[in-house]
C-alpha cells in the first residue's frame, strides 16, 4: 500500500512540475516577445533569423553608404552648375569684347573678368566634401587640378593637354619620356654637349673624375662640388633643367639606350650608355656616321657610305643604300628613334562603392564594375582633354588651334583680347568655349542619372530592410493573443491538478505543494 501512495505521490509531483514549467515557459515568453530563448530550440526558425540578422546589417550599411553618396552627388552637380554658369557669363562677355564698338580698354577689363572666372573654375574643380575631392579620381592628398609654370593647366602634375583616355580600357594615359638607364650624377654632358661618366669610386680627397668613353678627356668634380678646369659646370644626364640631351631606343625595361647631344653647328652625336659613338647627324638631317642592327659602322662618303671594309652602298631611296657586289641593304630608317612610353596618369583611377549589387572583387583586387557604384567624377571629363587614344591637336574652323579644356582655352581668350584683338582667333576660340560649356551640361545630365539611380537604390534598401526586419519579427516573435490563451490553459491544467491532488493526496501534503 506504502509502494502505490509513494508512487502516486511521485507521478503527481512530476505532473505538478510539468505545469509550472509550461506556466513559467508561457509567461517568460509572453514578457520577452521571444518564441524561444535558446538557438536549439528551434534550429530552424533561429538560423533563417540570425542569416536575415546578417543580411539586414549588410543592407543598413550599403543604405548609409547610398545615402553618403547622394549627399555627394549633390556637391558634385552643385559645383557643375557653378561651372556651367561662369562659362555661359564668360560667354557674354567674350562677345561683347568681340564687337567693334569696344575699345582697347574695355577689352582689357573683360580679360580680366575672364582671368578672374577661370580662377574661380580652378577653385570649383577643387571642392572637397567631407574631406575629399570631389574631382580627384583616387587622389585624396593634395588639390587635383594646378597650373604650371607655364600657365598651363595640370591634373595631379601632368598638363591635361598631354593626357588622352584609352577606349580599349577606359584609363587616361599621357606619353611620358623613356627612363634614362643612367642615374643622375653617373653620366654629365658639359656645356658643348660631350657626354662624361663617373669613376666607380671617389678620390681619396673625395673628388670624382669623370672621363668620355675613350678616356681622352675627363673633368673632376670636387668634394665641395665646384668642377676643375671648366667655366660652366656640368649636368646630370637626365635634369630637365639641364642641357638639352635626348634620349633613344628604349630597351625591354623602358630604359633610354642612346644619348644624343647636338652642337653648336647643328651636329648631333648619339651614344650608347658606355659613351661609343653609334650615329652622326649633320646639320642638314644626313647621317655622317651609322650603325646597323648588326653593329656593323658606316661611314658616308660623297654620295655613298662605305663599311668599315670600305665597300660601297648605293643610294636606292632617301632611306635605302645597296650594296651592288653583296646585294646587302642599309636602312637609314631604322636609325634612332626618340620614343615615349604610354603611362597611366597618377591617381586618374576610379573608386567604388557597395550598394548592395553583389559586390565582386576579381583575382587582381579589381572591382567588378558591374557589381559597384562609381563613387569617383572625374574633373578631366568635366574640363574637357586632348581626346581619345592619342594626343589630337584642335583647330579651329578658321585655323586656329584652340585647347581642349576649360582651364587653358580661357587662358588664349585672354591673351586674343588684349592687348591686341585677334578676330579669327576669338572666333574659333568661341566655337570652343560653346563646345566645353556644353560638354558640362551632358556632363551634369550623366550626373543627374546617376543621382536618380542611387535615389531608386536607397529607397529599395529601404523595403528590403521594412521586409526583412518584418520576415525576422515572425520567425523569433511570440503571438501575444496566443500566448495569453496558452497561459489561460496552463491556469486550467493546475486548478485540475490541484484537484485530483486532493483526492488521491493526504491533506497535509496538498497544503505542502499548493
Amino acid at each position: 500500500m506504502r509502494v502505490a501512495q509513494r508512487m502516486i505521490s511521485r507521478n503527481y509531483r512530476r505532473q505538478v512540475n510539468s505545469s509550472l514549467k509550461k506556466q513559467a515557459d508561457t509567461l517568460e515568453r509572453s514578457e520577452s516577445g521571444l518564441k524561444f530563448k535558446r538557438l536549439s530550440d528551434d534550429v530552424a526558425a533561429g538560423s533563417r533569423a540570425m542569416h536575415l540578422q546578417e543580411e539586414r546589417y549588410q543592407a543598413t550599411q550599403q543604405l548609409e553608404n547610398t545615402k553618403d553618396l547622394i549627399a555627394e552627388m549633390k556637391s558634385v552637380d552643385s559645383n557643375m552648375d557653378s561651372i556651367h554658369s561662369v562659362l555661359q557669363k564668360v560667354q557674354e562677355r567674350m562677345l561683347m569684347g568681340m564687337s567693334e564698338d569696344y575699345g582697347a580698354t574695355a577689352r582689357e577689363v573683360i580679360a580680366k573678368e575672364i582671368h578672374s572666372a577661370k580662377e574661380q573654375i580652378l577653385q570649383f574643380i577643387n571642392n572637397q566634401f567631407g574631406g575629399k575631392y570631389l574631382f580627384a579620381g583616387t587622389n585624396n592628398s593634395t588639390q587635383p587640378f594646378t597650373a604650371n609654370e607655364d600657365g598651363k593647366l595640370c591634373f595631379n602634375g601632368i598638363p591635361v593637354e598631354q593626357i588622352y583616355k584609352s577606349t580599349t580600357d577606359g584609363k587616361y594615359y599621357y606619353d611620358k619620356p623613356v627612363e634614362s638607364k643612367a642615374d643622375d650624377g653617373t653620366w654629365v654632358a658639359d656645356a658643348a654637349g660631350t657626354l662624361f661618366k663617373a669613376a666607380d669610386a671617389p678620390n681619396p680627397d673625395g673628388s670624382i673624375t669623370y672621363t668620355t668613353a675613350n678616356g681622352g678627356t675627363s673633368i673632376i668634380k670636387n668634394a665641395d662640388g665646384t668642377w676643375t678646369d671648366n667655366a660652366t659646370p656640368p649636368t646630370p644626364i637626365g635634369n630637365p633643367t639641364g642641357v638639352a640631351v635626348s634620349e633613344f631606343n628604349p630597351d625591354a625595361a623602358g630604359k633610354s639606350t642612346l644619348f644624343a647631344t647636338t652642337d653648336a653647328a647643328g651636329v648631333t652625336t648619339y651614344v650608347d650608355t658606355v659613351g661609343t659613338v653609334k650615329y652622326v647627324k649633320d646639320a642638314n638631317g644626313e647621317y655622317t656616321t651609322f650603325t646597323d642592327a648588326n653593329n656593323n659602322v658606316f661611314t658616308k662618303v660623297g654620295d655613298t657610305y662605305e663599311d668599315a671594309a670600305g665597300n660601297p652602298y648605293v643610294k636606292v631611296d632617301d632611306t635605302t643604300y645597296k650594296n651592288e657586289g653583296s646585294g646587302a641593304i642599309l636602312d637609314l630608317s631604322k636609325g634612332p628613334v626618340a620614343t615615349t612610353s604610354p603611362a597611366v596618369v597618377p591617381n586618374s583611377g576610379d573608386t567604388y562603392a557597395d550598394i548592395g549589387l553583389g559586390l565582386k572583387i576579381a583575382g587582381d583586387t579589381t572591382v567588378d564594375t558591374r557589381t559597384a557604384f562609381q563613387v569617383s567624377f572625374s574633373g578631366l571629363t568635366l574640363t574637357g582633354f586632348a581626346g581619345y587614344d592619342k594626343v589630337e591637336t584642335i583647330t579651329g574652323k578658321r585655323g586656329t588651334e584652340v585647347a581642349g579644356n576649360i582651364y587653358d582655352l580661357l587662358t588664349q581668350i585672354e591673351g586674343a583680347l588684349h592687348p591686341v584683338m585677334d578676330k579669327a582667333g576669338l572666333d574659333d576660340m568661341h566655337d570652343q568655349l560653346v563646345a566645353l560649356t556644353d560638354n558640362v551640361g551632358l556632363t551634369r545630365t550623366d550626373l543627374g542619372n546617376r543621382m536618380q539611380y542611387l535615389e531608386q537604390t536607397k529607397d529599395r534598401l529601404d523595403d528590403d530592410i521594412t521586409d526583412m526586419t518584418t520576415l525576422e519579427t515572425d520567425l523569433i516573435s511570440s503571438a501575444p493573443a496566443q500566448e495569453a490563451i496558452k497561459m489561460k490553459e496552463c491556469e486550467y491544467v493546475w486548478l485540475a491538478v490541484m484537484q485530483l491532488g486532493s483526492k488521491v493526496l493526504p491533506a497535509s501534503l496538498l497544503d505542502f505543494m499548493s
